[in-house]
């Protein structure tokens, strides 16, 4: 694996779900890649941890990455969380994100899981992309 920018992938997604307008109205700019210090927002999502696989071959390097992305939500129940998450399955499946450097092949979503988060005090549906990239580079 050679040339990989693994922040290009959290770019990537990050700006793919902040330009989604039903994202957008729901939440608006709070979208974090860690729990935001002071007050916490009611509704917002979380990008990462990330877990890379190399998958280059004799042609180009190439690598899977398993994203997780978690709706929270401070709000009773888990309507608004899941609401949130089934958002970004959408966001994410319309078109893959681009990249600085390299490109998505295809995004795939692999599992979510809800669950209520008690270090938090909020609802929490962690959901499971795999994103395959290819680097545009020869080995």
């Amino acid at each position: 694996m050679r040339h990989v920018d693994f922040a290009a992938v959290q770019a990537g997604v990050f700006a793919q779900i902040s330009a989604d307008p039903e994202i957008k109205a729901l939440i608006g700019t709070h979208i974090f890649d860690g729990v935001p210090p002071g007050v916490v927002p009611d509704l917002y999502l979380l990008i990462g941890p990330e877990l890379v696989i190399d998958k280059s071959d004799f042609t180009q390097s190439g690598s899977e990455h398993q994203l997780l992305i978690s709706a929270l939500s401070r709000g009773h129940g888990f309507k608004e969380a899941k609401r949130l998450a089934g958002f970004v399955v959408n966001a994410l499946h319309a078109k893959p994100p681009n990249l600085d450097k390299g490109r998505v092949v295809f995004v795939h979503f692999s599992k979510a899981n809800a669950w209520r988060d008690p270090q938090l005090d909020a609802r929490r549906v962690d959901v499971t992309f795999l994103l395959r990239c290819a680097q545009d580079d020869a080995l």
